[in-house]
């Protein structure tokens, strides 16, 4: 993508969306939740008729509808090496992680929360049959479960929409046994706010509020937090250059709808809210994901005893 198509992309949403307001805008998890229930059908439509909610990671060039279980894949072996029994998802979305785990671990226990009402019942449906699937609509900021009961944590995406990120590490440390795991696969910021330019701050900004994010967490940072939080930080792997056939096909999604100012005018007007400032994202997140602005890591972390 050419800084010149950055640039068009910038002044067409500057024609249609009051960026300002967009950009001060101060987020809740019932924003967030309100994002997931309008955005439904187009995760359904246009991102993954499988149920999945998160990134496909690519090896290659061209994205492929397998890559959105390359995660928790990964996941599964993980829990498979470590023999951890009781394993806990934050942000469960549509059930599509835990379907794929309770069938090819039926002996372990899968715990999975989200806040989201919607997310919560799509899930329990998809796991109804399910006998080692716990289903609950929580907030992972304060985690309902009994400390020292979990032997592993995993997230894909959702601890970017956390208020306070250090006190959902410290909610998911308090429920990890000794030595267990905490695995992300998630999106952070890698330039801080204050090297930006005052356009690309925008376009941060234009790239969290629209996918509910109220403002996104710099990796260090994150990876401080954990370790203020009696974590040990085993593994941290750049995944950025993974993601981007995914970013890349959304944009050329929206390349076709949306083409012009006018006929993204006409779905503000038609759509609700939220389904369609997805479009700004897919915009520009291919363009910040190259400049190295914003990234895609997983992290593994290890709770000291």
């Amino acid at each position: 993508m050419k800084h010149t198509d950055f640039n068009t992309y910038m002044q067409r949403i500057h024609d249609v969306f009051d960026v300002e307001a967009i950009v001060s805008e101060n987020l809740s998890l019932q924003d967030t939740e309100t994002y997931y229930h309008q955005s439904n059908l187009g995760y359904l439509f246009f991102h993954s008729w499988q149920g999945a909610v998160h990134m496909a990671l690519s090896d290659s060039y061209t994205f492929k509808p397998e890559d959105y279980a390359r995660q928790v894949q990964c996941i599964a072996d993980d829990i498979r090496q470590q023999s951890a029994q009781t394993v806990l998802e934050l942000g469960m979305g549509k059930g599509f992680n835990l379907r794929y785990l309770v069938d090819v671990l039926p002996e372990h226990i899968f715990y999975g929360l989200d806040y989201t009402t919607l997310h919560t019942q799509q899930s329990k449906q998809r796991l109804q049959n399910s006998h080692n699937a716990h289903v609950m609509r929580a907030d992972f900021h304060h985690v309902p479960l009994t400390s020292n009961s979990v032997d592993y944590v995993f997230e894909l995406e959702s601890v970017c929409h956390a208020l306070d990120v250090k006190q959902v590490l410290g909610a998911v440390r308090r429920v990890l046994r000794p030595n267990g795991t905490f695995t992300l696969f998630d999106g952070f910021r890698v330039v801080p706010m204050d090297a930006l330019s005052p356009q690309y701050k925008i376009a941060r900004h234009l790239v969290e509020k629209p996918l509910g994010v109220h403002e996104g967490t710099n990796i260090s940072d994150f990876l401080r937090y954990a370790e203020e939080l009696s974590f040990e930080v085993i593994a941290t792997e750049d995944l950025s250059a993974q993601i981007l056939p995914n970013l890349r096909r959304l944009q050329a999604l929206q390349d076709r709808f949306f083409w012009h100012a006018f006929p993204l005018k006409v779905a503000k007007r038609l759509l609700p809210p939220y389904l369609v400032r997805n479009v700004i994202a897919s915009m520009l997140m291919p363009h910040m994901v190259e400049s190295g602005i914003q990234g895609y890591y997983k992290i593994v972390l290890r709770a000291r005893k």
